[in-house]
């Protein structure tokens, strides 16, 4: 039998707290942005730090959601985390950040079969 070790994270600068799940508890996350969130956009789009720019994976709440709310899906890039959470302001939903590969969030090169098409 393998026992899961669950290790407790720091607290972000836009959580307000937690919230307690079956699976554990998740940070609850402000809708509104901070001077530090403002700063990082911009740095982030000047270039300065965009490829460490980024969230931990994983479930977060806004509001006050429950079981049956709806689930909203960003990538771990932290500007598009802000603006998924600044646009989820005054909704009670889920928000899930999960995982990008580097080859498909860098300005570099693509690997090879890996694209993105928009149709």
């Amino acid at each position: 039998m393998q026992i899961l070790k669950f290790v407790k994270k720091e607290v972000p600068q836009y959580a307000t707290g937690e919230v307690s799940t079956p699976a554990g508890n998740v940070f609850r996350v402000l809708s509104d942005w901070s001077r530090a969130d403002n700063w990082g956009m911009i740095k982030s789009r000047i270039g300065a730090f965009r490829m460490n720019y980024a969230v931990s994976p994983g479930l977060s709440a806004v509001g006050e959601p429950m079981e049956d709310s709806d689930v909203f899906v960003s990538a771990n890039y932290k500007l598009s985390f802000d603006i998924l959470r600044r646009e989820l302001k005054g909704l009670n939903a889920w928000g899930y950040s999960c995982s990008t590969p580097k080859a498909l969030t860098s300005g570099a090169p693509r690997a090879k079969g890996l694209s993105a098409q928009m149709s």
